[in-house]
């Protein structure tokens, strides 16, 4: 079904010609991003389009809006955020890629995979961290992919005031993850559908330990972004070690974070950007963010074949504790198959101070980011969805 939904929509986009479709999307990414960002106190916010033919930005806001010390840094393409749990797509695309290679299955166990990798390491097995209980020798990689392992989320308010108040600078590592997060199962492995970062952290070893990485944080997660020609994925990098501001050069802009509890301050600045690791530490513009997500789930097939992105769909399950939504592997389903604005696949992130959310549009056919530094005032979601149904009208021959 989703090769039929590609191949339906690829005239869409097409009906009018790209140079005036160009102006008309611009006009309206534009339009929307400066209202919505000048109603949620002029945060910075982005929306980027990306389709067959061509990527349309738009900017608002200022990356650094209550500085200390700064001047006001109008947000402009290009610019860094970090995009939170979207990374979980990169890191489905890094574990589909190795099925497609033949040197991992879905249906094998962690343990046997990631036990011996972490004992070299750190000295201990996932069954004596998860204190001999037998459930977690049986969790395998598509329950750890589909959020069906029953393995409980570390990310929790404590840790985020311990990150982002105690100490904002330490880097938490993977191991630090898998010593303190709860080790009470949700569920039996495969017996329910609950959202957990935590799985996402565990995919991160099977990928270092199929790559013979030094350690976790030698792991090339880049290598899952498609080669392109230009400067297409020049503005993303994923962050290992460091601070936010410490990504931040003369060339490339680094958006500041604005948690929900803080009401004008600067502190995001100089918070650990690893973020969860390859749950959540993908530091990348809004354009880019789109081009992946459009080279992951597109018509171009750049990150894993038509049969695996039918793979991702097939067997979506609804998560009982994050607004009932859809899950596949690796993949949030943000509206049904029949919405008449299009089906929509992808992924959100929040984090640290930021929210985005990114999807593809399988009967439109592109790809849609919006991105801002700041987790309260107004829902970017809603300016998500609000281009999704204008974009909808644009795209549709008349």
């Amino acid at each position: 079904m989703l090769a039929v939904i590609l191949l339906a929509a690829a005239s869409a986009e097409a009906a009018t010609p790209w140079p005036q479709l160009q102006e008309e999307i611009f006009a309206l990414l534009n339009s929307s991003t400066h209202r919505y960002s000048e109603a949620m106190g002029s945060y910075a916010l982005q929306s980027a389009f990306v389709g067959s033919q061509g990527t349309v930005v738009a900017s608002a806001g200022y990356n650094n809006l209550y500085p200390t010390v700064l001047q006001p840094l109008p947000s402009q393409a290009g610019d860094g955020f970090l995009v939170g749990s979207a990374t979980k797509m990169t890191t489905s695309a890094a574990i589909m890629r190795l099925v497609e290679a033949g040197t991992l299955r879905l249906d094998d166990e962690l343990a046997g995979i990631v036990d011996g990798y972490i004992y070299e390491r750190n000295k201990t097995t996932l069954s004596q961290l998860w204190h001999g209980d037998a459930r977690i020798d049986a969790v395998t990689v598509r329950q750890l992919l589909s959020m069906t392992s029953g393995i409980v989320d570390f990310d929790s308010y404590d840790l985020r005031v311990y990150q982002e108040l105690v100490a904002p600078q330490y880097d938490i590592t993977p191991y630090d993850i898998i010593h303190v997060v709860n080790k009470t199962f949700e569920f039996s492995p495969g017996a329910g559908a609950a959202y957990s970062s935590t799985n996402y952290v565990l995919l991160g070893f099977v990928l270092a330990a199929k790559a013979n990485a030094t350690d976790w944080d030698t792991y090339d997660q880049a290598a899952v972004l498609p080669r392109r020609p230009g400067s297409l994925y020049a503005n993303s990098t994923f962050a290992v070690h460091g601070t936010l501001s410490s990504y931040n050069t003369p060339g490339w802009a680094i958006s500041h974070g604005y948690p929900a509890r803080l009401n004008k301050s600067d502190l995001l600045w100089n918070v650990s950007a690893t973020s969860g690791w390859t749950c959540g530490n993908f530091l990348t513009s809004a354009s880019d963010m789109a081009q992946f997500t459009y080279d992951f789930l597109g018509p171009e097939h750049l990150v894993v074949s038509p049969a695996t992105q039918r793979e991702l769909v097939s067997d979506m399950r609804q998560l009982h504790n994050l607004d009932s939504l859809y899950y596949g592997l690796g993949v949030m389903a943000f509206s049904s198959p029949n919405s008449t604005s299009g089906w929509l696949i992808g992924h959100g992130g929040d984090t640290y101070g930021f929210i985005s959310v990114s999807a593809f549009n399988m009967n439109y056919s592109y790809a849609l980011t919006v991105t801002t530094n700041v987790e309260s005032q107004v829902d970017p979601y809603t300016l998500f969805f609000t281009l999704v149904g204008n974009l909808s009208v644009l795209l549709t021959p008349h």
